[in-house]
This record gives C-alpha cells, structure tokens and sequence, in this order.
C-alpha cells in the first residue's frame, strides 16, 4: 500500500509538471505581481497584439490597476471563496505565478477558432485561478467578452454576458465540472479534468451562438428593405419629406452592408430620374437616415433612434412611445 500511494502520488507529480502549474516556492512578492499583472491581465486575450494594444487603451487600463490592487488585498488577507461556494482556489501564496503561467498559456492562440477555443478555456482558467477578492466570475466574464469584440466577431450586436446571465445555474455548473480532478489516465494529462474543461468550452460556444441567433431574430435583416419602405411610405405622408419614394429602400438597404457608397451610385440605384432623385437624397439627408463626413462625399447610412419604431421594434420596443 505505501508503494501504491508514492505511485500515485508521482504520477500526480509528473502531471502536474506537464501542466507546467507554478509552485508555491516561486517568487510571489506582491510588488512582482502588480507589476506584472498591470501589465498582463488584461493583454492575454487571444488575439493579435496590435489590436490589443488598440483595445486596451479604449479600455483605459487604470481599471486592471485597481484590479491588480484588489488581488494584492487578495494575497495579503490569504482569503478563499469559490465559483458558487464550492471552489477552492489555490494558496493566495501561489496566485502571482499562476496569474503568469495563464498568460504564457493564452497569450499568443492561433487566430481563428483557435482563438475562440482558447478564449473559452482561459474563461474557466482565470475563475479557477481565482485571483481577486471578489468580482472573479465578473473579470471571467468580461474578459471573455472583450475577447470575442477585439476581432470584431461582435460587431457590437451581441454579447455573451446575456448568455451567462440566463443559464446561471448551468453555467456554475459547468464550471465546477471544470474544477474537479481529472478522472484517470484517459481524461487529459494536467491536474485538472480534461473532460470537464472540453465540456465547459462546449457549453460556452453554445451560449455564444445562442445569443447570435437570438439577435438574428431580433434584427430579422432579411426583412429590413421592407421595413425600410414601409418606413418611407409612411414619412412621404409628411410635407418634410413629401419628396421621398420607396424606390430609395433598396440603396438604403445595400449600404447598410458596406461602409459608405457614391452619391452617383446611391442615386442610380433608385432607378429614378436625375432630378427626382437628387430631391429624395435631400429628403433623406433631412431624415437623418443617411449622412455623409463631406457636403459632397460618400454617403453613409446612420439610424436615428426616430427610425427604430420601423426598422427595429423588437430590439427597442420603447422607441415609438419615445418619438410619438
């Protein structure tokens, strides 16, 4: 039985080694760690390094500074919690090091779905690592959400914080089955279970495409030239924009796929005559469903909240008592 139990607890060893986890002998002075996690934190999205460079600054990094100085107060207090009361993070004496090993592990992921992978799997390393007093799942969470909009696969539509919020009991679950043990020699080669993580990363891209199809139906693009007709039928009822024609929904509807477009061509689109086209840019412009950076430059299309109680009604219900 004792060689049983110093095998086992080798093979422990060895795995632990391969995860590369850092030990608690390493250097951990707090002063190290602020410094390093300043600078760190929020740069480990995978995720070229000129974009987060540009996306770090919009973010205004002081608030990974107060961070930092809540993971010291962390340190200091030796305090435990958990993802749901259950989790026990690791010694506070150990944070520092695991903090940069996540950084190594996550920083430079293959773009592409790689990245988006390795992004859901830093979501559960980062909470397992639990480095903050309070607000871990928060930082998690966020991260994960500006690691999905840097390379624009948001586009500012949608976010999986909607997402988590709703599956809230599964999605502690999910991290929890995460954190346990790996369950022999079959279920990954690291400390933690290998499984687990795979399904946490599963369950998070679900949730992902999830809320991509729930604003799918929100915006219902394929309707939106209809919409934007119907909407033009009923402003030329207006003597403001008494000029406009529905003819000017399916330009309208095209720029809305690109990010700017000719006068000339915009008109030409109308299949209208010269004139009459020429007064129903005009009427647009008045409209503000369109605008342009120059007084003869491409035109670009804008969306007064005015126009949300045609174009949008599901996402903004609120609009049409708000411009009655």
């Amino acid at each position: 039985m004792p060689e049983r139990r110093a095998a086992g607890s080798h093979r422990h060893r060895a795995a632990g080694a391969r995860e590369s986890w850092p030990s608690a002998s390493a250097d951990c002075s707090f002063s190290t760690y602020l410094r390093q996690y300043a600078h760190t934190a929020w740069s480990a999205c995978p995720y070229r390094r000129k974009r987060r460079r540009r996306n770090a600054r919009a973010l205004h990094l002081p608030f990974a500074h107060r961070h930092a100085i809540a993971a010291v107060a962390y340190l200091a207090c030796g305090e435990t919690g958990g993802q749901g009361g259950a989790h026990i993070p690791p010694d506070p004496a150990t944070v520092a090091n695991f903090v940069e090993a996540w950084h190594r592990t996550y920083r430079y992921a293959r773009a592409g779905e790689t990245a988006v992978i390795a992004l859901m799997a830093a979501h559960h390393r980062l909470a397992w690592i639990h480095p903050f007093l309070d607000g871990n799942g928060r930082t998690a969470r966020l991260h994960t959400h500006i690691g999905l909009s840097a390379p624009r696969l948001t586009q500012g539509l949608w976010s999986p914080m909607r997402g988590f919020a709703r599956e809230h009991t599964a999605y502690y679950g999910h991290l929890a089955t995460a954190d346990a043990r790996r369950k022999g020699d079959y279920d990954g080669k690291g400390v933690l279970s290998e499984r687990g993580l795979v399904e946490f990363i599963a369950f998070a891209m679900n949730i992902c495409l999830d809320q991509i199809r729930f604003m799918d139906g929100i915006l219902q693009m394929q309707a939106f030239e209809a919409r934007l007709a119907q909407m033009l039928a009923a402003e030329a009822t207006k003597a403001d924009y008494r000029y406009l024609k529905t003819e000017a929904a399916q330009p309208l509807a095209y720029l809305g796929t690109v990010k700017s477009m000719d006068r000339a061509r915009f008109k030409g689109m109308m299949g209208l005559p010269t004139r009459a086209a020429d007064r129903v840019l005009v009427d647009l412009f008045k409209l503000g469903i369109v605008r342009s950076r120059t007084p003869k430059g491409p035109v670009e299309l804008a969306l007064p909240i005015a126009s949300f109680r045609y174009l949008f009604s599901r996402l903004w219900p609120e609009a049409e008592s708000n411009t009655a």
